[in-house]
């Protein structure tokens, strides 16, 4: 509801330049005059309004195009991970940008499973640690809310690149306390 209040607005702000132009043009075209007379007699400021009204738009869209692509940075598709018949055991708890997210230790006995840890997908909340975050993605950043204590945190940052942050952090402890 929010994306199409904008997309309304954005269009009504986009025909505002060209008003005057379109009002010159309909006035000449009634008194009968020839189209290149009628933009010659256009005054000067209405092109500079016009201009500096298009390049106001292009940086909003070439803004708006970075942060999109800054948000869906280091996003991964279709990797799954190996699931632990035995289950898990907790190694740590890492804070990372905000978000409390635990390392896990498969519990096996199989080689392919031993010393390989993982990031749990939710984090939970660093106020009241056991609640799992809720994921909300806006146009313009991602949200995880706790809906016990109302804790937000609000990034440009996809869960995917937060979690392999938190991986390579949980990694090098591992390796520097061996």
């Amino acid at each position: 509801m929010n994306e199409n209040r904008l997309k309304i607005i954005s269009n009504i702000l986009a025909i505002i330049p060209i008003l005057p132009e379109l009002y010159h043009i309909f006035n000449g075209l009634i008194d009968k005059k020839s189209i290149i007379k009628i933009i010659y007699e256009i005054p000067y400021p209405y092109y500079i309004f016009t201009v500096i009204i298009l390049i106001i738009y292009l940086i909003a869209y070439l803004l708006n195009r970075y942060i999109e692509r800054k948000m869906y940075d280091g996003m991964i598709f279709g990797i799954g991970f190996n699931n632990s018949s035995y289950g898990y055991n907790n190694v740590m708890e890492i804070v990372e940008n905000g978000l409390l997210w635990i390392i896990k230790e498969p519990t096996s006995f199989d080689s392919l499973y031993r010393n390989k840890i993982e990031v749990d997908p939710e984090p939970r909340c660093p106020e009241c640690n056991p609640m799992k975050l809720e994921y909300e993605k806006h146009k313009w950043w991602h949200q995880w809310t706790c809906r016990n204590c109302n804790y937000k945190v609000r990034t440009w940052n996809h869960r995917d690149k937060i979690e392999d942050r938190v991986l390579k952090r949980a990694e090098f402890i591992i390796e520097n306390n061996k």
